[in-house]
């Protein structure tokens, strides 16, 4: 079923190596959400839950708090693609629960294995 977890690089882009380097480095899992098991799945999504909250954060220390995220989602600098990382792949992980669950559910249960047909 699951399999390792391969992560992507989400400080790479056009953005300097100074910035690149002073900002912590999060790699996004890239795995299909469907080959996750119920438990990878659960993890997955609350490590990213976690980290969507240290990124508020960091928006709001780096007295970004104002933008909407549709805003945050145009820029390119290493905060923002960070974000975006993660606002996609919860994405992904949201599309994947309505697959197997028929709606959308935060975490799955352990039966919720298969895609619903």
């Amino acid at each position: 079923m699951g399999g390792a977890f391969k992560p992507q690089d989400i400080t790479s882009g056009p953005a300097s190596e100074a910035s690149a380097r002073e900002s912590r480095i999060f790699k996004v899992s890239i795995e299909e959400p469907g080959s996750l098991t119920p438990k990878e799945f659960n993890d997955e999504s609350a490590m990213l839950a976690d980290q969507a909250r240290i990124i508020n954060q960091k928006l709001l220390d780096a007295g970004r708090g104002f933008e909407k995220p549709s805003e945050t989602l145009k820029k390119d600098d290493p905060l923002s693609r960070e974000f975006k990382a993660v606002a996609d792949r919860q994405h992904r992980l949201r599309e994947e629960s309505k697959l197997r669950m028929g709606d959308y559910y935060s975490y799955l249960p352990s039966h919720a294995g298969k895609r619903i047909k």
